[in-house]
């Protein structure tokens, strides 16, 4: 009997082993190269955002919705990462996935009832910190990390789908 359990344990061990070496080894921290990253890397710390990202760093699957005043659409952290409405034919003026909003490609804009997600009027009381707060959230949700770019949102891959309601 010994002589079978030790040959189940010595090949036991080495399936272990290899497993390890190959499939599970522990892997290095993801620190993102994001040339802004030494400034968040405080906040990130205390939400253990790095840890995290040794496991996962978001998926374009997840779709978080944005109640703010709008977003940067042509932002280059956040452009590959704006939540894309596959039932909508862009620009052919007719609401295709029948849910009451014309065009609503990547979310909507209560403020201006269009699909212009950006905040697109300016006049001289906006308060130009708020007019940037909807592109700030976004990238402090979904900035692509690791991109050499600004700096590194908690989900690097996320659908960020603004939805224009807050006047700035």
């Amino acid at each position: 009997m010994s002589k079978y359990y030790n040959n189940f344990v010595k090949k036991a061990i080495l399936a272990v082993f290899v497993s390890a070496v190959f499939v599970g080894a522990p892997a290095m921290a993801v620190i993102p190269n994001d040339p802004k990253y030494a400034d968040q890397a405080p906040t990130w710390n205390q939400v253990n955002a790095p840890a995290a990202w040794d496991f996962a760093t978001g998926s374009k699957r997840i779709v978080v919705a944005m109640i703010d005043t709008g977003m940067d659409t042509w932002h280059e952290d956040l452009r590959d990462n704006l939540w894309v409405n596959g039932e909508e034919v862009p620009g052919n003026g007719k609401d295709d996935d029948h849910n009451g909003y014309i065009d609503d490609i990547n979310g909507w804009n209560f403020v201006e009832s269009n699909a212009d997600v950006r905040t697109s009027v300016f006049v001289a009381e906006d308060d130009k910190e708020a007019v940037r707060h909807g592109t700030i959230v976004g990238g402090q949700i979904g900035a692509r990390g690791g991109s050499g770019l600004d700096g590194a949102g908690v989900n690097w891959r996320v659908s960020l789908m603004p939805l224009r309601a807050i006047r700035s």
